[in-house]
């Protein structure tokens, strides 16, 4: 696909191999952005700093442990993606890499893979294991990504509460919806 779109430009590839390093490990992108020299491993592997709320961990940058190495030791102030958040978000769409959702801009790149790994690890070894995997310092958080019919319920209850000139006869009607439809 990516040679059907004539990528030639080194800049580009590095958006895209920014944006590879996020859905793969699960990161927000401004996150991988962030990767300093100084805070990747001789192995290839890095640790961020979380950020809005998560914790920091451990992610791979994909670079073999010599490169790695060589750019930990020579670059420690130097950003490992030197592209803005913006230009890896133009690639990724202009790949074909994601589809962009409506009311969502951001959300194709940043959180795909948060969402993905979440989901895949939720029925494997639980909502607690896949918010530690992705930085989460809350179950509400995780429980949110994981789309379970409890997301689907706090977000339409959120939203209710956060529209003062709702009743709470709606609050009602709609809890009683979600269960008949969920039992159903």
């Amino acid at each position: 696909m990516l040679e059907k779109k004539n990528i030639t430009i080194p800049h580009a590839w590095v958006c895209l191999w920014a944006a590879a390093v996020a859905v793969g490990n699960a990161c927000r992108i401004s996150e991988v952005l962030r990767t300093k020299g100084r805070n990747i491993l001789a192995n290839g592997h890095a640790v961020v700093a979380g950020s809005k709320g998560s914790s920091a961990r451990m992610i791979d940058t994909g670079l073999q442990a010599q490169v790695a190495d060589t750019f930990r030791t020579k670059c420690p102030t130097r950003n490992l993606f030197e592209v803005q958040y913006r230009e890896v978000w133009r690639q990724v769409i202009y790949c074909g890499l994601a589809v962009q959702e409506p009311a969502h801009t951001n959300r194709t790149v940043t959180h795909q893979g948060r969402y993905r790994l979440v989901q895949e690890m939720e029925g494997a070894v639980g909502l607690k294991a896949a918010g530690e995997a992705i930085g989460h310092k809350s179950a509400r958080s995780t429980t949110y990504y994981a789309n379970t019919p409890e997301a689907q319920r706090d977000r339409k209850c959120q939203k209710l509460k956060n529209t003062p000139s709702r009743k709470q006869s709606l609050v009602d009607e709609m809890l009683a919806a979600f269960n008949e439809a969920q039992n159903a």
